[in-house]
């Protein structure tokens, strides 16, 4: 029997104490999301998509998104609990889970 997996999204956007924090430093942390990535898709196997939010001119600032596959919510949460912007306080996340209504894959 073939076994499903679920998609998940995480929302986020940086805290104030992202704000407060220097610029070297947060640049520091966001190449240490890009590697926590990297090392999901390298390490787990995992089908990931991460980007960022762009507002109508292409100014980012707006968050980023997190596209990915679990077995559960709980599994979700506790992957996406690892990363590094969030371990670190930088950003605020919110996790759902995406029911696709099209047969397409997207990962």
């Amino acid at each position: 029997m073939r076994v499903t997996m679920r998609y998940f999204m995480k929302t986020e956007r940086f805290t104030k104490i992202a704000s407060s924090e220097p610029l070297s430093y947060r640049k520091e942390v966001i190449q240490e999301h890009k590697r926590w990535v990297q090392g999901l898709k390298d390490d787990k196997g995992m089908k990931v998509k991460s980007g960022y939010l762009v507002d109508g001119e292409g100014k980012p600032g707006g968050g980023g998104v997190l596209l990915f596959q679990a077995n559960s919510y709980g599994e979700a949460r506790d992957l996406v609990l690892g990363d590094p912007m969030i371990a670190r306080g930088l950003v605020d996340f919110e996790l759902h889970e995406w029911i696709p209504v099209s047969e397409d894959e997207l990962l």
